[in-house]
């Protein structure tokens, strides 16, 4: 395949990605504009099982798959297809984790004419073993929720080599089926290399997501001295961290509150905890539409996930003028945070350390001034025309343009 006049862009994903959900249609939106800006006549195109808004929004092109339960279906692989070939389509960016069913569809897709697939790797690459692995370890026999996941405990020593040995062999088929695959951080090359036993990956590239232009309407030292979650309430966010750090706090700072934007399956059980806890000043939200005002009226963002890959929730802060705190649990925070320079870094899972840290910032008003603005200057690193160059670097790579 030689050299294209246009690029035009698929993206592929479970649920429908459109500008209210934010970080993900931004991520390509701005990629687009930015390659029409530089001279490279470009266009954005979505496909997705699941609709989350009305499709006749102005300027957004998208197709709703017919068959909604996989995309691994005799008419999803025609329909989009010929979405495809219509739509003159000649770079596909696929969004999903690798499974053996996707592999499969992504087969097929592969042998269309003028066709580049791109694996983009959102999270960790090694997200399922690691997330099975720290569940498993941290879970016991009798809170165990399915037989499935009791045996898998009981057999933990075998499981997780087994599962990891799956793993390996799906990535391998995932990675051989795409053109190019896409992690978001150098920390992440040799890891992605570690799962699929290959020393050399000529197809591996690292690109960060970019930004999205933030400017905070609030002035640092106008900050509220509120601490800030945002993030799905699920199991590996581990907000119950957040609550036990935050119970060893609350009482030293009572001019300090605790607020958590989003929702999730573990919100119950999390609220359970702050009243078990007779925890104090701590408001959950539920999820907003628009986060961004909440954090920019914070002083503090904490994440304390047990997997992140490279969380747009910091980008927002630190473009805001809000201090990032985050554990050391993925590689790419190093990437992000310059500990204790523009932000603060705790060795995962030390609550210890992590109170000590907001201890510090919440105490001392000047350091929190000024990593926050640290943070401001940091972020920009991850601006769409630094981004936008690793990306037409990658696109030469593959001689898609000169």
């Amino acid at each position: 395949m030689g050299a294209v006049k246009e690029l035009n862009i698929l993206v592929v994903y479970t649920t429908q990605l459109e500008p209210s959900t934010g970080g993900s249609y931004w991520f390509y939106r701005q990629l687009v504009d930015y390659l029409n800006e530089v001279g490279i006549k470009s266009d954005l195109f979505f496909a997705y099982l699941k609709k989350i808004n009305s499709l006749e929004k102005k300027g957004y092109k998208g197709i709703l798959l017919p068959d909604r339960e996989r995309f691994n279906t005799p008419l999803n692989i025609k329909t989009l297809s010929a979405y495809i070939r219509e739509n003159q389509i000649n770079i596909v960016f696929n969004m999903m984790h690798a499974t053996k069913d996707l592999n499969l569809f992504w087969s097929k897709i592969r042998c269309l004419k003028g066709v580049y697939l791109f694996n983009l790797i959102h999270n960790k690459p090694d997200l399922v073993v690691s997330w099975k692995t720290y569940y498993l370890k941290h879970l016991s026999l009798s809170n165990a929720p399915s037989l499935k996941i009791f045996i898998q405990k009981i057999c933990y020593i075998l499981y997780i080599p087994l599962l990891r040995l799956l793993v390996m062999y799906i990535a391998r088929v995932s990675y051989k089926i795409h053109d190019l695959t896409i992690v978001l951080s150098d920390s992440y090359i040799e890891e992605y290399k570690k799962i699929i036993h290959k020393r050399s990956c000529d197809k591996l590239f690292a690109i960060p997501n970019p930004i999205q232009p933030l400017y905070s309407k609030i002035p640092i030292e106008n900050k509220n001295k509120q601490i800030i979650f945002v993030g799905r309430i699920s199991k590996e966010k581990t907000l119950s961290h957040l609550l036990m750090i935050w119970n060893v706090l609350y009482k030293k700072y009572p001019d300090w509150n605790l607020l958590i934007v989003g929702d999730g399956d573990e919100r119950t059980s999390n609220e359970m905890l702050m009243k078990s806890l007779n925890l104090e000043r701590i408001s959950f939200i539920g999820y907003q539409n628009n986060s961004i005002p909440f954090m920019d009226s914070s002083a503090i963002c904490c994440l304390v996930s047990v997997l992140e890959g490279l969380p747009t929730v910091l980008f927002e802060a630190m473009s805001l003028g809000v201090v990032p705190v985050s554990f050391d649990s993925y590689a790419a925070v190093y990437d992000i945070i310059d500990d204790d320079i523009n932000g603060c870094i705790v060795k995962a899972y030390d609550l210890k350390e992590y109170a000590r840290k907001l201890d510090v910032l919440m105490s001392n008003p000047q350091k929190r001034y000024l990593l926050a603005a640290n943070a401001q200057i940091k972020v920009q690193q991850y601006s769409i025309e630094n981004i936008g160059d690793l990306w037409i670097n990658a696109f030469k790579q593959l001689k898609i343009i000169k």
